[in-house]
């Protein structure tokens, strides 16, 4: 039967491009549930080395206040995310909220972005929105039954989504209803798009469905029990997802059946497929599971608890996933353990890789409203850090660079220089001339015996960059009297940001 959330609690949702055709996804960071319509949940960017909280964001009310959905990303670094007080929230990426939306319901839906600024999302209200760039309502459908799958935009801008009515739904750009597609029972499912065009979705009477655009059955596949989760799509056509008789299933672009693999418990995790092809996939015999495109085992990982929400797969292969042990998980691409983040409350979700090392992922707590905040995970901020007033400038453009020091006992030295575009580490000593900027002098205090806390910038000047290149800032401390190089650097007391000069 379906999978229900307890009936009292609080949530949290932990955290680390709109423009042309109307209803067209949007070709952001990270658009909609498990990133594109083949759901591969695959990021291009890769997450922290060592994660920390970089910021908080606490919703209203004291019941089912936070998120279990998964989060999309906007042109802006905007967050959008719907939390289980019925509201629908847009947040800035340092945390600040921009605007919410009260719909009637909890909202387990993950939105989708459109081109024009759009957002799309269903409610457990039974109806479906769309919300304008500012958070007012462009339109509504209502259907039979609450919504919990996640919409998918296709090319042609027809969108698609799942209801616990039993359909699904083709709708316009516009609101309009195109089509639907009665199946057996209900739909949490999201559906995916393949190359062809055909839309492929679970049911709860235990069938993947796979439809053309217009709206006719093109094959049906029984599994052995009801599907919660929702398929994604190799780039070969294979459609893999997860069944509640605890089995995964592989299944060509024709409807049969190319393996399965029974794991120990129910799935209700989806699948992620790697840039090799690679399927990752969790369960709630507490283990993510990791197979060759030919069904093969590659590796398990058992961590304390169930498995609900799909891995994403980092740019450098590393997954990422939680589980209701309460902690985020960060696997190498061979199974090994990279690092562990313990959020101290279930994660029922799934997690997103964006821009600047940061993970954004939701969680939740059985009784209270103390976890009902939404938290951006990112790298562990280090004890010195450098702050660049641009890291995108242009040629010609000026931009500076600023030290926060915390305290430390003792005296040191302060080290740093920047890798140039052809590869070439330029050093230079706090309190010295240096040869980085043509005429420019660094900070005019001495290089030796400085004492913190301290907040300055490096150059009494803005640095104007000569030609386009990619050019990475590293500052570290050294102890009073040792070598001044990087590896004799404090621990902590290290850091590096990227200037990308174009």
């Amino acid at each position: 039967m379906k999978r229900f959330l307890p009936a009292t609690g609080s949530l949290m949702f932990l955290c680390v491009l709109i423009g042309a055709a109307s209803g067209q996804l949007a070709s952001t960071h990270w658009p909609m549930f498990s990133h594109d319509i083949q759901h591969t949940a695959v990021s291009a960017f890769n997450g922290p080395a060592v994660p920390g909280i970089f910021w908080s964001y606490r919703a209203g009310g004291t019941v089912f206040t936070g998120v279990t959905s998964s989060p999309t990303l906007g042109s802006d670094d905007k967050i959008y995310v719907g939390f289980l007080d019925n509201s629908m929230y847009c947040l800035t990426s340092t945390g600040s909220l921009v605007w919410s939306y009260l719909t009637g319901d909890s909202i387990f839906s993950s939105a989708a972005l459109g081109t024009d600024g759009r957002i799309f999302v269903g409610s457990e209200d039974n109806s479906f929105y769309a919300l304008t760039s500012v958070g007012a309502l462009n339109w509504s459908y209502t259907t039979a039954e609450e919504l919990r799958s996640s919409p998918v935009l296709s090319a042609d801008g027809t969108i698609y989504f799942g209801s616990g009515d039993n359909k699904v739904y083709a709708a316009t750009a516009s609101g309009a209803l195109h089509w639907s597609y009665t199946t057996g029972w209900f739909i949490d499912s999201s559906p995916a798009i393949a190359a062809n065009g055909a839309i492929h979705i679970g049911s709860g009477d235990q069938n993947v469905y796979s439809l053309m655009p217009a709206g006719t059955l093109n094959w049906s596949y029984r599994t052995g029990s009801v599907i919660e989760t929702s398929p994604s799509i190799a780039a070969d056509g294979t459609i893999y997802t997860g069944a509640v008789d605890n089995a995964v299933y592989a299944l060509t672009s024709i409807g049969s059946l190319n393996w399965s693999f029974a794991t120990r418990d129910e799935i209700f995790s989806s699948p992620a497929v790697g840039t090799d092809g690679t399927i990752y996939i969790g369960s709630d015999d507490t283990n993510v599971y990791s197979f060759t495109p030919q069904g093969a085992l590659r590796w398990t990982y058992t961590t304390g608890s169930w498995v609900e929400g799909n891995p994403v797969v980092g740019a450098n292969g590393r997954i990422y996933v939680g589980s209701l042990d309460t902690n985020l998980y960060s696997l190498n691409g061979n199974g090994t353990l990279n690092w562990t983040f313990n959020t101290g409350a279930y994660i029922f979700g799934s997690a997103v890789v964006g821009p600047k090392e940061r993970i954004f992922v939701g969680t939740t707590v059985e009784f209270g409203s103390e976890g009902c905040q939404l938290l951006s995970i990112s790298k562990k901020q280090p004890l010195l850090n450098v702050i660049l007033s641009n890291d995108t400038p242009a040629v010609g453009d000026f931009f500076t660079i600023d030290l926060n020091c915390a305290p430390v006992s003792g005296a040191f030295d302060a080290y740093g220089g920047v890798i140039m575009p052809n590869g070439q580490f330029e050093s230079f000593v706090l309190g010295k001339p240096t040869q980085l900027v043509k005429g420019v002098k660094a900070l005019a205090t001495k290089e030796k015996g400085l004492r913190t806390p301290f907040s300055t910038r490096l150059f009494l000047t803005p640095i104007t960059p000569g030609s386009a290149g990619v050019y990475t800032v590293i500052v570290a401390l050294v102890p009073e009297g040792v070598k001044p190089t990087i590896p004799n650097a404090i621990p902590d007391y290290i850091d590096q940001e990227v200037v990308v000069v174009h």
